[in-house]
């Protein structure tokens, strides 16, 4: 009898982690617009409401969005590193 395997999805975490966004920078995505506080807690800017808080939060499908419509910096940088190599072989 063949096995009947599960595909997982990725969380956004996940996919953001594989696009290098730092822990602590997915954090801010997640908690957006609130702050973290000197306790460490995440708190509302001065004067804002939760009402208006609820409308600026990120959702879920704009995180995947996100992190698909970005570049890893060091392999965009290897491509540069590569492309300006190539190019001066070319002029001597």
């Amino acid at each position: 009898m063949a096995k009947i395997y599960r595909i997982r999805k990725l969380t956004e975490r996940e996919c953001l982690r594989l696009m290098a966004v730092n822990d602590s920078d997915i954090d801010k995505i997640q908690h957006y617009p609130r702050v973290q506080d000197d306790s460490g807690e995440w708190v509302l800017p001065d004067g804002m409401t939760e009402q208006e808080a609820k409308k600026l939060n990120i959702s879920a499908s704009q995180m995947y969005k996100l992190a698909g419509n970005s570049i890893v910096v060091s392999v965009l940088e290897a491509i540069f590193t590569q492309m300006f190599r190539a190019d001066s072989d070319s002029l001597f």
